[in-house]
């Protein structure tokens, strides 16, 4: 979990936004899979631990369907406080499509192995 200041300090720096209806990511590729979350000032206490506690729960039901690795910032918009949970997930899970959907593209065309090679063809044994 990020948690220190620097870390999200950095990462907002660094790292690519994504926005939706209810939340925004900001997203720094790596090895690891990490979290930190937010919530703006400007509201009350309870109000960003409210939005902070609804966003830890959509990355706990959801962190297992994320095929990448990374650094991610979730910073809870206020229109999500009375906002339906399903219609959080939604955001969320559209966000790491998006995410996936961007990193996909930076990384290229894949590599075809060489002509001629045996690598991915299909042996029966007969």
């Amino acid at each position: 979990m990020i948690k220190k200041r620097a870390e999200f300090s950095e990462l907002i720096k660094r790292g690519l936004l994504f926005q939706g209806s209810y939340f925004s990511v900001f997203y720094n590729e790596n090895e690891l899979r990490r979290m930190g979350f937010s919530a703006r000032h400007g509201l009350s206490a309870v109000q960003r631990n409210r939005l902070r506690r609804l966003g830890r729960e959509v990355w706990r039901r959801h962190q297992e369907e994320i095929s990448i690795t990374g650094d991610f910032i979730l910073i809870a918009r206020e229109r999500a406080l009375n906002a339906p949970f399903t219609a959080l997930e939604n955001d969320f899970r559209a966000l790491v499509a998006q995410i996936i959907r961007r990193m996909a593209r930076s990384a290229g065309p894949m590599s075809l192995p060489p002509q001629g090679s045996q690598q991915g063809k299909r042996h029966d044994s007969e």
